[in-house]
């Protein structure tokens, strides 16, 4: 049995959550681990959008640092528009507050979909 294949099994039920989690940032990206896994990029990205854009609304509300968002949704968010049809948001810019960093960064995302290794280097800018 193949990864695609037991992904494949998953696609109904992860479709299914990612119409009906919880307003979770973590619970609203884990069906993409489905998508990703058959390639389904656009999905993926929709899931992930919107736990990310769940994550910086909780840390903003909660007067949390920053530093506390669902980066692992970003980093699939970004991985997801790689391949994607979306290949013009493959470069993302964050607003940022407190200590971190500012700059612009080569970031490397490596994955593995199936049995298909994709690996990149974006451009990370964060001011």
């Amino acid at each position: 049995m193949t990864i695609r294949h037991t992904a494949q099994q998953g696609l109904e039920a992860a479709r299914k959550y990612s119409k009906t989690a919880a307003a979770v940032p973590h619970a609203l990206h884990m069906p993409s681990h489905i998508f990703t896994r058959l390639g389904y990029w656009d999905e993926s990205a929709a899931t992930n959008e919107k736990a990310w854009q769940t994550s910086e609304s909780d840390v903003k509300l909660a007067g949390e640092s920053r530093t506390l968002r669902d980066f692992h949704s970003l980093n699939y968010l970004e991985y997801a528009y790689l391949p994607g049809s979306n290949g013009a948001n493959s470069a993302l810019t964050l607003s940022t507050s407190g200590n971190t960093p500012r700059g612009t960064f080569n970031v490397q995302i490596v994955g593995i979909s199936g049995v298909t290794q994709h690996s990149t280097t974006v451009q990370l800018t964060v001011n």
